[in-house]
């Protein structure tokens, strides 16, 4: 067990607690110290590690977080589907708290719900428009472009003569 996922204690709960405040729209804004993207982050005690304090609170509320499972705020994802957060830096979803606006997700979950520039582009950095055909979904939920993969493939190719694993006789070559 890491330092940062021991029992928490009633003291450190009402700690925690103290830097909450429970807004009209159901989120529990945590007002404590956070990173400079604009998530809390919380010290579950003197010489401990910090943790993000939408963690700690699922923690806190609902128990330990499985490993490869990620904390998602559902009050960010809802806002994003109405059109009333754009995410980002001042995203004040960052700051929520409330174990019921808490899901466990997967990683590849998690990045599919977020609202990045990136995601609302409709064709790759050189143009090609991303379409069911031309897009590959990497497990990490970033789009690619397969017109662009394909090329680079063939700019290796020819840079040696032959694909990775194949002998020169394989490859036309005597």
């Amino acid at each position: 067990m890491r330092k940062a996922d021991r029992p928490i204690n009633q003291v450190e709960f009402q700690r925690f607690m103290r830097q909450v405040i429970k807004s009209v729209n159901g989120c529990w804004l945590f007002q404590g110290s956070g990173t400079t993207d604009g998530y809390g982050h919380h010290r579950q005690g003197p010489g401990q590690p910090r943790e993000m304090a939408h963690k700690f609170s699922y923690r806190l509320h609902k128990g330990d977080v499985p490993d490869g499972m990620q904390v998602d705020h559902k009050c960010h994802t809802e806002a994003v589907e109405q059109g009333n957060c754009d995410g980002g830096e001042a995203c004040p979803h960052r700051r929520c708290v409330n174990p019921n606006h808490l899901e466990l997700v997967t990683a590849s979950e998690n990045t599919t719900r977020q609202a990045h520039a990136n995601r609302m582009k409709n064709e790759c950095p050189k143009g090609h428009e991303f379409t069911p055909e031309n897009t590959i979904v990497w497990s990490d939920g970033k789009r690619r472009c397969r017109t662009c993969r394909t090329a680079q493939r063939h700019e290796k190719d020819g840079a040696s003569g032959q694909r990775k694993g194949r002998k020169k006789e394989e490859a036309g070559n005597p």
